[in-house]
């Protein structure tokens, strides 16, 4: 996170946060966190994501990507499997990435 910072990306202050157990039940500490906070300049660079979580819920996350995969080049493929309903071809390929961050 401190070269995420030094770049101007994110930008960070010291709070007072309740502490938790492993089991995320809140404890009688307090304790001094950094938290972070994404700037300007990188959430041109956010991707918000969702997972699922554990019992079933869905938990939102972002990402930062700092460049962009994109197809440069298909080498061969081989023809499609037919298993039943279902069919999958083997793709060989070149990709590079793109928009990548300075």
């Amino acid at each position: 996170m401190a070269a995420l910072q030094s770049v101007g990306l994110v930008s960070s202050k010291d709070i007072e946060a309740r502490g938790v157990s492993f089991y995320r039940k809140p404890i009688d500490i307090n304790q001094i966190v950094k938290h972070y906070t994404m700037t300007e300049a990188a959430k041109v660079y956010a991707l918000p994501m969702k997972t699922k979580g554990f019992g079933g819920g869905v938990n939102a996350r972002t990402d930062l990507c700092w460049g962009k995969r994109a197809l440069e080049a298909i080498v061969k493929w081989e023809r499609p499997m037919i298993l039943g309903n279902y069919q999958e071809a083997i793709v060989y390929f070149h990709h590079k990435i793109e928009d990548i961050a300075n």
